[in-house]
């Protein structure tokens, strides 16, 4: 292989590795009860799980993650974090009120990271 070749096979290969990243976050959380139900997923593969009540005083609600992640949201509904072996992600969560019914009012939280 040609020393031209070989660097573009490197950078089409690398490219590809890079594009398929993608991060999201989904989640629940009812205004009512305090309770939020979600997922972390990172390139397809559900790596953390949230499930709880976010609690005052409090300024975390941290989720239950497979051997190598972390992750957690910010009380305020604002801001979450995840870790990735050590690769640490900060980001903005999306937040979108919905009242169907006076009774079970909830905000589904999103956000999108390399996708």
């Amino acid at each position: 292989m040609q020393p031209l070749q070989a660097l573009f096979a490197i950078i089409v290969v690398f490219g590809i590795s890079l594009s398929n990243a993608c991060l999201v976050f989904d989640a629940t959380y009812n205004i009512d009860t305090s309770k939020i139900v979600g997922t972390m997923t990172d390139n397809g593969q559900n790596t953390c799980k949230f499930s709880g009540t976010v609690e005052e005083g409090k300024k975390f609600l941290y989720a239950s993650c497979i051997e190598g992640f972390a992750s957690y949201i910010r009380t305020d509904l604002e801001i979450a974090a995840y870790s990735n072996h050590g690769n640490e992600h900060h980001f903005h969560v999306e937040k979108e009120r919905h009242s169907t019914n006076p009774r079970n009012q909830y905000y589904t939280l999103s956000a999108r990271m390399y996708c």
